[in-house]
């Protein structure tokens, strides 16, 4: 069932107007059964509300005693930041070159869209 626009009559500008969302589910029926969406839980959540743009920012200062990963004994270490929303495009600190305590001393930002912070996709360093 579709719900009327809010935005009809009040925006001039189309590109700008509403949002339109859709629950999608690709089921095998020969391999899992007949469908059945109350057997879901997804199915039994009400959409996701509009989402929100979030700035993260992440502060990154240093690491210790991180394994040798070369063969004389140090490593060159670097961190990089994945969420579920940037699989390409992730933010990256430099490298330290020859090293197993690294000092960084930087910080990373991005943006992840969200509908509730309790609802926030996790970031891995």
């Amino acid at each position: 069932m579709f719900k009327p626009d809010l935005s009809v009559g009040k925006v001039s500008d189309d590109t700008k107007a509403g949002f339109f969302s859709i629950r999608l589910y690709v089921h095998n029926q020969n391999e899992q059964g007949q469908f059945n969406p109350q057997t879901h839980q997804a199915w039994k959540n009400e959409p996701a509300k509009r989402l929100t743009p979030y700035l993260v920012r992440v502060a990154i200062y240093q690491c210790e005693n991180l394994p040798p990963a070369d063969s004389n004994g140090t490593s060159d270490p670097y961190i990089e930041v994945f969420t579920k929303d940037k699989p390409k495009d992730r933010p990256r600190t430099k490298s330290c070159e020859d090293t197993n305590n690294p000092i960084f001393m930087e910080v990373k930002e991005f943006n992840l869209d969200f509908s509730d912070i309790n609802q926030a996709p996790p970031v891995v360093l």
